[in-house]
């Protein structure tokens, strides 16, 4: 008897298999996933040329490092995360040698909310793609109940007590034929991915954004001491031109322009102490802090805080590679392929489900003696009818998000494109700049020093040299100006290359000792 129960079991179980065996060929020919974007199969599909428009012929060139192999691309996950951004601040430093900025960089990389939020967020992908994981593995749970109950039924003269202690291990799996589940996990996976690419980016743009209010603040100030110095020379021409139009000299026409300077000067002045402020506040927003004491010492300065030495980089081509690990663009690959992997899942709930089952149990204490031990196994197919046109139509939703994915990518890389062209162009233009202000410059010092030794031989009088003075300091103005407006297009230019200068292909059109030769 128990002979024939085995062969049945056994019969049973083979055609259990069997089925599976030809629902997993189906699974294979109907339900494959397709194939996730890479970094080269994005650079074949979307052309983005192989010459730039624009070139920057600076004074340095980049520097290389080795080729990344696809071991180190795995590692990069790692390595973002231990770096905390510090790569990203030595390559800007690299171009813009500020011991002040470093200092502000590395304290916003660990107290900004953005960081932190985002920061955040990967922990969050990460045990989101750990839940997907558990998905696949069977389920395993433990159940374990007590029931006492007492009757008397004094019609019958019967009483009745009972008092059971059972214990029961259950056993759940879905198996994933068609994909469903693994289609999921990968999505969760990608997505980890591209939150780990949005903090990358967001640690760019944090950098680019500190630089930029940082040298804003410098800028700001140099000219709040200037435009206090050009208020008190407007004061003191006022008081000698009243002077002289009290004794004839003057007449009223002439003091209604040195009053209208005058007036401008005074709200010149408070404009910039507003925007000093606005953009002191704005640092310490980034920064996360209620105060900085390099800021301090910038805005509390008595003299001009010079700017730091930009060097321009050489750019003569960019290889795709240098657009393709830009991290927006990680992020919108990664985000195309959790589409497409999502797309795979809801493509495979249009196939049968199959799930086994199995429990095991036994009475383990009971006014009636212990039971034996039972145990039992099921298997169940379940197709969609009714809802199907509801999966079908949820599928052909999700191809279309997937192909919207694919055009934010594309959009992503034409733009990354146009920053790299207007970053270069931005350079070019403020090199040309200053060294049109630096020629200008050069000619009202030697102006103002001319004026200078006249008035001190008494050849010239004050309210003349006073003016004249007041156009020297208009003009260094000017010259911070050009100044910052070249820092500044260094940072654009360092943020359109999403913060990796220091690039494995980036081909230069001079070398580091070429460019030294040259410069000899």
């Amino acid at each position: 008897m128990r002979f024939l129960r085995f062969l049945r079991f056994c019969s049973a179980l083979g055609e259990m298999l069997l089925a599976l065996a030809v629902l997993g060929f189906v699974a294979l020919e109907f339900g494959a996933c397709a194939k996730p974007y890479d970094s080269e199969r994005v650079g074949k599909e979307i052309s983005l040329g192989e010459n730039l428009r624009n070139t920057l012929k600076g004074e340095v060139a980049l520097p290389h490092t080795k080729a990344h192999t696809k071991k180190d691309a795995k590692q990069d996950t790692s390595t973002q995360k231990g770096d905390n951004g510090l790569d990203y601040v030595e390559s800007l430093l690299f171009l813009i040698n500020d011991n002040r900025l470093k200092s502000l960089l590395q304290t916003a990389l660990q107290n900004n909310t953005n960081i932190l939020t985002l920061t955040s967020q990967i922990a969050q992908a990460r045990e989101s793609l750990g839940l997907a994981n558990a998905n696949i593995l069977p389920k395993l749970s433990f159940n374990m109940g007590h029931n006492f109950s007492s009757g008397n039924y004094s019609r019958y003269q019967i009483n009745y007590n009972q008092n059971t202690l059972n214990a029961n291990l259950s056993l759940s799996w879905e198996i994933d034929l068609f994909g469903k589940l693994n289609s999921l996990r990968k999505s969760q996976k990608y997505q980890y991915l591209a939150t780990i690419s949005n903090l990358e980016a967001a640690k760019v743009s944090l950098i680019g954004e500190i630089a930029t209010n940082y040298y804003t603040l410098i800028k700001t100030h140099n000219a709040r001491l200037r435009a206090e110095q050009i208020l008190q020379n407007n004061e003191r021409i006022l008081s000698l031109s009243r002077e002289k139009y009290e004794l004839g000299l003057l007449d009223i026409s002439t003091l209604s322009p040195i009053v209208s300077s005058l007036s401008t000067a005074k709200s010149n002045l408070n404009a910039l102490k507003l925007q000093e402020e606005q953009t002191r506040n704005a640092i310490l927003v980034l920064l996360n802090s209620l105060d900085s004491a390099i800021l301090d010492e910038i805005v509390q300065s008595e003299e001009v805080v010079e700017f730091s030495e930009a060097k321009i980089p050489i750019v003569s081509e960019l290889p795709q590679e240098i657009l393709l690990n830009r991290e927006d663009v990680k992020s919108s690959i990664a985000t195309l392929n959790a589409q497409i992997m999502l797309r795979d899942s809801k493509k495979a709930a249009l196939f049968p489900t199959i799930s086994l089952g199995g429990s095991l149990g036994q009475i383990l204490y009971s006014t009636r003696g212990a039971g034996s031990l039972i145990w039992q196994i099921t298997s169940s197919l379940t197709a969609p009818l009714l809802n199907r046109a509801t999966l079908t139509k949820d599928y052909k939703i999700q191809k279309e998000s997937t192909k919207q994915a694919y055009y934010t990518l594309e959009n992503t890389l034409r733009t990354a494109l146009g920053e790299v062209e207007n970053a270069l162009t931005q350079v070019n233009t403020a090199k040309d700049s200053l060294k049109a202000q630096m020629q200008s410059f050069a000619i009202s010092k030697e102006l103002i020093d001319t004026a200078h030794n006249s008035y001190t031989l008494g050849m010239q009088n004050e309210d003349t040299y006073l003016s004249q003075e007041n156009t020297f300091l208009n003009a260094y103005q000017s010259l911070d100006e050009a100044k910052f407006a070249q820092v500044n297009a260094i940072i654009v230019l360092y943020k359109a290359f999403g913060g990796k200068l220091v690039s494995p292909n980036m081909p230069n059109a001079l070398s580091s000792n070429e460019v030294v030769q040259n410069a000899q």
